[in-house]
């Protein structure tokens, strides 16, 4: 299959097997008309007043005054029958007709001449506004006084002022538009496909991968895709060449309307999918992109942004578009934002949902796009951090739900440590929720979070939630796993690592040389004490507070010094020790009180001891911890 890469805001380039100097190019159709030049006075125009003239006020505008003029007209007649004066109706209908004739012209000046009047529709609306407008013009300016002398012209006014109800037909016109801008309103600033007589929330992400809306029917066709218009535009641009695939568990439904041709993955709202049904999905779409070159799919969703960006990301990494997840998660945003009408960010939003997608990167990548071996964890604790306005604000109101396989395995409540211990820290805003009991968990794991106070409550009728899966967490360390102000952690044991790590610390501080003797000297020292026995630093507790003092005082020295007798005598005895180090050694013992010869020559063992224990080390040779001390 061939590859096809894309870049961020430029044409995608198709890269094929064979080496050439020039690649192809494919070219994505953005569902706007690009006939006349970006930079024409007119394209500025109308980029300016369009959301004017499409704005859902505007056309609710338009329809109250459809109604109004049907009021004046009702009056105005009933007035001419009392024969008063009929001016002031006259000119409020004319007004109104004049708006009609402006909203038409605008209309028209906006979506273009050929494709405003390609609707039938359209064609009625101006007629009746034409027509009505004219009667408007001819009952305004007559004279009317001279014409009631006439019976047969009162008649025939009176036949053009009933003429002008038919503007209730303008009603019809009316609702489409009033449609048409709720779906745009409803879609915000998605990419939508506003061409050849489409107004859709489509989008094409590459040109064999199509995004969208939930295809809809009866009342909620009123502001989302019509499914029939959805059927028109794949039946008219890929006949019998493509594929839908329904990602909502929620709703479905007829398959007929796309000739049978209809895949579902169920996965709940602004949710994520499970890894099997990732593997599902991809491979399903790779067996249907295979029959032929010109199959595409259609994804969508409820809105074709959260688990329609997920699978559509996912498929670009399978299909060799994109090596990494964020890669394809930034395309795919750029590819459905707007940024024509507004900034916003329409891409994957949730972080749960962006994490999955890192997840089939790895599957693809590590596991040849099998399923992990599983892997049982238990949660110690979970981890909340900015408590600040959150209810209470200390964590005593929250609720802790872990779910897995549908299923809810654990429930605890702070607020009396039902399975649970809170522990609340003012200093850092955050709250600890010790959990107690939990049940061993694996696969696809959901943590879901309730609150008892007047939290507002996001989807999933909760304020917050996040998944993760087990398979995916390694050594058993820390993990930090983001969903709005939640962190899921798994803390490793610290005081075994401090342990281990004792003689690599030393190791890493020999080989830099930047320290100071006497800073060697303390670090050494330090480290040899971490491997004395507990009962052995409690004998020698008291003897080590004089040197500890010492120590102190030694930062304070100067690393220079004169060596007194005895100290050559015992380097001899041996390998001869560092010179700096021996000068730091006999600074420690000139600072004591007392015993100075005898505290020279201890340190001076120890450090020999220390020099037999590293190169010992460095042969591979065992070490007895009692002979270090």
């Amino acid at each position: 299959m061939t590859a096809v890469k894309y870049e961020q805001a430029t044409q995608p380039r198709e890269s094929s097997g064979s080496p050439t100097t020039e690649e192809a190019t494919v070219k994505i159709d953005n569902g706007r008309d690009e006939n006349n030049g970006p930079d024409s006075c007119s394209n500025a125009t109308k980029r300016k007043i369009a959301p004017f003239v499409m704005s859902f006020g505007f056309r609710v505008f338009g329809v109250v005054l459809i109604i109004v003029d049907i009021i004046v007209v009702i009056l105005d007649l009933a007035i001419s029958e009392r024969k008063k004066s009929t001016e002031i109706p006259e000119g409020v209908s004319l007004a109104i007709a004049l708006f009609f004739l402006i909203d038409v012209l605008l209309r028209v000046f906006v979506e273009g001449f050929r494709n405003y009047f390609r609707s039938k529709l359209n064609i009625l609306d101006a007629c009746i506004v034409v027509g009505t407008l004219l009667i408007n013009l001819t009952y305004f300016f007559l004279d009317l006084d001279a014409a009631g002398e006439i019976p047969r012209m009162v008649i025939f006014l009176r036949i053009l002022r009933i003429v002008i109800l038919i503007r209730v037909f303008r009603l019809a016109s009316q609702k489409k538009q009033l449609e048409m801008v709720t779906r745009r309103m409803v879609s915000e600033n998605k990419r939508r496909y506003m061409k050849d007589g489409f107004d859709l929330d489509l989008t094409y992400i590459t040109d064999r991968i199509i995004a969208m809306s939930f295809p809809s029917s009866g009342k909620q066709s009123f502001y989302r895709n019509p499914i029939k218009e959805v059927a028109r535009f794949l039946d008219t641009k890929h006949p019998d060449h493509y594929k839908v695939y329904n990602l909502c568990s929620e709703k479905g439904y007829d398959p007929k309307y796309f000739h049978y041709r209809v895949e579902r993955i169920f996965i709940d709202d602004h949710n994520v999918p499970a890894l099997q049904d990732m593997l599902k999905f991809t491979a399903s779409v790779r067996e249907w992109m295979s029959q032929d070159e010109k199959n595409i799919v259609a994804i969508h969703c409820k809105g074709g942004k959260g688990r329609t960006g997920t699978m559509v990301c996912t498929w670009l990494i399978d299909s060799d578009q994109f090596e990494s997840a964020k890669e394809s998660l930034d395309y795919f945003g750029e590819r459905r934002t707007d940024r024509s009408t507004s900034t916003k960010f329409q891409g994957v939003e949730t972080p749960s949902q962006s994490r999955y997608v890192g997840y089939y990167e790895i599957l693809k990548n590590k596991y040849n796009l099998k399923l992990p071996p599983e892997r049982q964890l238990k949660i110690k604790n979970l981890k909340i951090h900015t408590m600040h306005g959150v209810g209470k604000g200390n964590g005593t109101d929250m609720k802790v739900q872990i779910i897995t396989r549908k299923q809810v395995v654990l429930q605890c409540v702070c607020a009396n440590q039902k399975n649970c211990k809170l522990f609340f820290d003012s200093e850092s805003d955050s709250v600890v929720i010790g959990l107690e009991d939990c049940p061993v968990v694996s696969g696809d794991v959901k943590i879901r979070f309730e609150c008892n106070s007047a939290l507002p409550k996001g989807y999933d009728d909760c304020p917050f939630f996040f998944w993760f899966n087990t398979s995916f967490i390694e050594n058993n360390s820390k993990q930090e796993l983001f969903s709005t102000s939640s962190v899921l952690s798994k803390d490793k044991d610290k005081s075994a690592a401090s342990k281990d790590s004792t003689h690599e610390g030393v190791a890493k501080k020999q080989e830099d040389g930047a320290e100071t003797p006497k800073q060697k000297l303390l670090d050494i020292i330090g480290n040899m004490k971490v491997e004395v026995t507990y009962r052995k630093k409690l004998q020698q507790l008291k003897a080590s507070e004089s040197k500890k003092q010492a120590m102190k005082q030694l930062e304070g020295l100067d690393s220079e010094g004169s060596v007194p007798q005895g100290i050559a005598e015992d380097t001899q005895r041996g390998k001869p020790l560092n010179p700096e180090l021996v000068k730091a050694a006999s600074a420690v013992a000139s600072s004591l009180p007392h015993n100075k010869k005898q505290t020279v020559s201890e340190l001076l063992a120890q450090l020999r001891r220390h020099e037999e224990t590293t190169d010992k080390q460095k042969e591979g040779g065992t070490i007895n911890i009692r002979s270090v001390y």
